[in-house]
């Protein structure tokens, strides 16, 4: 009865593992798809703001397909009842969720050096965009369309280059009809750096929640991992008892049979006590 329960409870927790390996892939999964999507807008402004933000989000991006090696390696070990792939499947699933947890703690400290780390090279790719503001496929036309601002502060920033709106581009329109400024009616009046600065702390933030939901996801599975690789253990320990056992019995049997083949001869040896003189 005992043994039955063990084997019942032992395929319990191999098909809760079997769950959680899967649950842990959808995990990879996720990360893949919002890292790649954070990257990639990142990416739309990079030439403009070269700094580390976008390190976090690449990160969680390639924290994907190791996910996915550990949910090859957990598959395995289950498997195949490897009680050392097991172990080696759970350190590395601590370390993972470690590096989430920190990755993501440190997520949201980068979103509080903005707007200040966003100020020089903003500044200076606005110098040359102003050089080069006739090329309508500049970054900043793209920056300034999409994300509704003007200049690096407020508009008043192009009123450096000329004394009224004829210094000020057609991609700070609020309505553009054509690329020519004489199109706009209005202006957008906040600054790209606030703009810029709210759009990469907002991601920041989701990078920041979508690490830590993978961490408590995959978190969840090391109690069910540590119980089966405890019964893996206990079974490999019975089965080598049952296989020492008959040999034990054999071994017992033996010395008995021998015991009772010299009994006899033991009998005879003896000398009565009225024959010894």
């Amino acid at each position: 009865m005992p043994l039955m329960e063990s084997t019942t409870e032992l395929k319990f927790f191999k098909c809760l593992v079997y769950f959680y390996v899967i649950l842990l892939s959808l995990s990879g999964g996720l990360q893949i798809f919002f890292g790649a999507t954070f990257a990639w807008n990142h990416l739309s402004y990079s030439l403009v703001l070269a700094n580390n933000f976008w390190i976090p989000s690449t990160i969680l991006l390639c924290l994907g397909p190791i996910t996915y090696l550990l949910c090859w390696l957990g598959w395995n070990a289950v498997s195949k009842k490897n009680r050392n792939f097991l172990r080696i499947f759970t350190i590395l699933l601590v370390i993972l969720v470690c590096i989430q947890f920190g990755l993501s703690a440190w997520s949201l400290a980068l979103r509080e050096k903005l707007p200040g780390a966003s100020k020089y090279p903003l500044d200076t790719s606005f110098e040359d965009f102003k050089a080069n503001m006739a090329e309508h496929t500049h970054i900043w036309h793209k920056m300034q369309y999409e994300l509704q601002c003007c200049g690096v502060y407020e508009l008043t920033d192009y009123y450096r280059t000329g004394s009224s709106h004829s210094g000020v581009p057609w991609s700070c329109c609020s309505i553009p009809k054509q690329s020519e400024h004489t199109a706009c009616q209005s202006f957008h009046q906040r600054g790209c750096m606030h703009v810029l600065s709210d759009t990469i702390r907002e991601r920041l933030f989701y990078v920041s929640i979508v690490l830590i939901s993978a961490a408590i996801i995959q978190s969840m599975g090391l109690f069910c991992i540590i119980q089966l690789t405890i019964l893996l253990h206990d079974e490999d320990k019975k089965s080598i008892d049952q296989a020492e056992m008959p040999s034990t019995s054999r071994s017992r049997e033996r010395r008995e049979r021998r015991n009772k083949e010299l009994l006899p001869l033991a009998q005879t040896s003896k000398v009565p006590d009225n024959q010894k003189y």
